[in-house]
């Protein structure tokens, strides 16, 4: 509209000239023309300023990209989308990678995550650093595209040419575990390292572990401590609590449970749930602390709360034998009954045990055997002779000696000294 007015305006003024020769009532009244289109002009601009920008602006990727942010500002998530996408459609690279991460975000639209691969290998095919590792990771997890790790390795590659260090650290996880490469310890101590070395904390506890469990030629726990402790000392929880273990067992450093205990209480305080069972040990044992059975129970009860299993089975421990509470065999068998369901074996084992002697639970034998059978699947000698004690006895079972003496050839083989003394041939107790 402006540009009509415009052309009109100048029409005018020509008309103007062309004509002057002619008398004055046409001069004036070309004049009032001029001065009323001017006025339109001019009220037209003030009254819609807006209106003119929208028609005269040109729409450029950028454009629809700033307007988009503007609407993030405001969490106008749904029409930031739509902007975005615009200008992704257009080719800005930096859209492309923000709805991709809407898409996986489900951040103004439902949750998708092909989509979201989608925009992201746009965005990755013109070098977009950030896009190339989230599309790497679509390939790994199979989230989006179908599960690819030599795609996978492919994309983070390509991101770690741009000096991306959590995608070296993947590479190397990639080698470390085998995936989409033969498992070479070796070539993945080769991508921790850049990353390692610029002080990426992630790569230098990755590089510890590798140290500690890679191939015997290659292991060396005097270089996973001392990578450990360069993680440990930005704070890293997972490095705190293998340095603890470092000093714990003595590996790769002197031997030390104050040093142990010490590493563990960082790590702790970040609520690392392994360090604070380990310290419940520690105060249980009077390892590196003075001994304190309360002091040891509040760390099991915290760990627990924080989900580590091995803590609800040191709890219920702690309930059957009086240890920094009251005696209580209800409880115990509560705390090892929800340990022995996530997995504990030990747990699995004293739970069938308070089962077959009605210890916190009425006597069955039917879930003694149960659990017993359990914890003998995962090696634990006292469920396999205790387990060979029921079959013979037939308790929860049909009795079947032959069965009976297997189980008590595995106890003795895992070092059980009744099931030993058993194939002596001494009685069953």
């Amino acid at each position: 509209m402006f540009l009509v007015l415009s052309v009109v305006n100048v029409s005018a003024v020509l008309l103007f000239i062309m004509r002057r020769r002619y008398n004055d009532w046409y001069i004036l009244s070309t004049v009032l023309v001029l001065m009323f289109m001017l006025c339109w002009d001019v009220h037209i601009l003030a009254n819609e300023p807006a209106s003119y920008i929208y028609m005269s602006r040109k729409r450029t990727p950028e454009y629809f990209f700033n307007e988009g942010e503007k609407m993030i500002e405001d969490k106008r998530y749904a029409e930031a989308l739509e902007l975005y996408l615009q200008a992704a459609r257009m080719g800005h690279v930096d859209a492309q990678y923000k709805v991709g991460y809407m898409y996986q975000c489900g951040q103004g639209v439902a949750r998708d995550h092909v989509s979201a691969a989608y925009w992201y290998e746009k965005a990755a095919e013109q070098g977009d650093c950030d896009s190339q590792y989230k599309l790497a990771y679509c390939y790994k997890q199979g989230v989006g595209r179908e599960q690819n790790y030599a795609m996978a390795i492919y994309w983070f590659k390509r991101a770690s040419e741009q000096g991306d260090e959590i995608s070296m650290c993947e590479i190397g996880v990639c080698y470390v575990n085998g995936l989409g490469v033969e498992q070479d310890y070796s070539e993945a101590i080769k991508w921790f390292l850049p990353a390692a070395n610029s002080g990426f904390a992630l790569a230098q506890f990755n590089l510890g572990v590798c140290y500690s469990k890679c191939d015997v030629g290659l292991r060396n726990y005097a270089k996973a401590a001392e990578w450990y402790r360069k993680a440990a000392m930005q704070g890293y929880r997972n490095a705190e609590y293998n340095l603890g273990m470092c000093y714990s067992k003595g590996e790769g450093v002197k031997q030390s449970y104050v040093e142990a205990v010490k590493w563990y209480e960082l790590a702790a305080q970040q609520n690392d749930n392994r360090a604070e069972n380990s310290l419940g040990v520690c105060y249980e044992y009077g390892r590196g602390v003075v001994q304190s059975d309360k002091t040891a129970f509040y760390w099991y009860e915290r760990a627990a709360n924080h989900n580590n299993i091995t803590a609800e089975y040191n709890i219920g421990h702690c309930y059957y034998i009086g240890c920094g509470v009251e005696q209580d065999y209800g409880k115990a068998a509560e705390w090892f009954e929800k340990s022995a369901k996530h997995g504990n074996k030990d747990a699995q084992f004293y739970y069938g045990y308070c089962n077959e002697y009605g210890q916190g639970v009425e006597q069955n034998y039917d879930e003694a055997v149960r659990w017993y059978r359990c914890a003998a699947e995962n090696d634990v000698a006292d469920a396999e002779y205790n387990l060979g004690r029921c079959y013979y006895l037939g308790h929860g079972v049909k009795q079947d000696s032959a069965k009976g003496k297997n189980l008590f050839m595995e106890a003795a083989r895992h070092g059980h000294k009744e099931a030993q003394e058993y194939l002596k041939g001494c009685s069953i107790n």
